[in-house]
């Protein structure tokens, strides 16, 4: 037995296809990077220091290695981090400053090398090893509403609360962003319409 994990993910390269790596986490946090130089049959682990208080496990978790090089590697918790050593050791490239919070997606593409990212607020990539981001996805209607709330007096003034991107607002045109973080739960006041809860 290898110890216990909550949640894996795995990579492996076309450059090396009987590399395997296992990014796991246990409970939400990082537990280790189990690598495997035999297609699976036995293992080996690290403990790279850059994941130490890296949480959300259970939520979100994902690993890439580069199809043209088994050494380079993406992985991504709540940041975005990368190895060019085989696991050996890690650097975060991108907090949730740079580029959205919660990796869920990370796809390396085989035809330009571009790293693909699919996060919380949307799709980003980079095509410098993740030097620079740019998100893809403006333009997509791509949330997750969790609450909506709707004048009782005017239907057209609306209020929603979205997953990690905040509160919109409308009073039955443009939608306008009020509140960052987790939007959630939100309301308008019975009695007064200027007044909301997000």
């Amino acid at each position: 037995s290898y110890g216990a994990g909550h949640r894996m993910a795995i990579g492996v390269s076309a450059d090396n296809p009987d590399k395997v790596y296992l990014f796991a986490t246990e409970g939400s946090f990082f537990f280790r990077l189990w690598i495997s130089s035999n297609s699976g049959l036995t293992f080996t682990y690290k403990e790279p220091t850059a994941f130490q208080g890296q949480n959300q496990g259970g939520y979100n978790i994902d690993i890439a290695v580069d199809p043209n090089d088994e050494d380079v590697i993406y992985a991504g918790m709540v940041n975005l981090f990368k190895s060019t050593d085989g696991g050996n050791s890690f650097s975060m490239i991108a907090n949730a400053g740079e580029i959205h919070a919660d990796q869920h997606l990370l796809e390396i593409s085989p035809l330009n090398g571009k790293l693909y990212i699919g996060n919380d607020g949307g799709m980003y990539v980079t095509d410098d090893g993740g030097n620079s981001f740019d998100i893809i996805s403006d333009g997509l209607a791509i949330s997750q509403i969790y609450r909506m709330s709707v004048d009782r007096n005017n239907p057209n003034i609306k209020i929603i609360g979205c997953q990690d991107l905040g509160s919109y607002v409308t009073s039955g045109g443009e939608w306008f962003h009020r509140v960052g973080g987790d939007g959630f739960h939100s309301a308008i006041d019975y009695t007064n319409s200027d007044i909301m809860y997000g």
